[in-house]
């Protein structure tokens, strides 16, 4: 089991490396760039999100990764360093939206479990409002900038 979790691992390792090496070629890349500024995404997450939507005008299939990345906000607003350097890398525009989601979902989880309402509807709400500000965060990669 130990050997087989290990290759797992390390397939898995493998795919991600090369989707890092995919994606700066790509034309949707500065969209996947700027979505990982938002807590919970990640790259496969952002690649998954700009593959199933393309044009951020439709929606796709990606109401399961919104729920697991909603999952984060369950925790207080804070930057970790690994995200730190991937909001160095887009627009200033890009890293206020991100954080706006991040201080407004965080607080929005701890308000509506307050409540008194059940964790996974809760999830289900942040996922709706993270797909809003993931919606925001495209439609600024694409603006040209000045």
């Amino acid at each position: 089991m130990v050997d087989a979790e290990r290759v797992s691992r390390e397939r898995v390792d493998r795919l991600e490396k090369v989707i890092e090496e995919f994606v700066p070629n790509w034309s949707l890349a500065p969209i996947v760039q700027a979505l990982q500024a938002l807590r919970g995404v990640d790259l496969v997450v952002a690649v998954t999100f700009a593959t199933e939507i393309g044009d951020v005008s439709r929606f796709g299939r990606v109401r399961t990764l919104l729920a697991e990345s909603a999952w984060t906000y369950r925790f207080p607003a804070r930057i970790g360093s690994k995200k730190l350097y991937k909001l160095e890398k887009v627009p200033p525009s890009v890293r206020e939206i991100a954080w706006k989601a991040q201080s407004r979902l965080s607080a929005r989880y701890r308000l509506l479990t307050s409540r008194g309402k059940k964790s996974t509807v809760v999830c289900t709400a942040i996922a709706r409002e993270l797909a809003g500000f993931m919606w925001a965060v495209s439609k600024e990669a694409l603006q040209p900038r000045l």
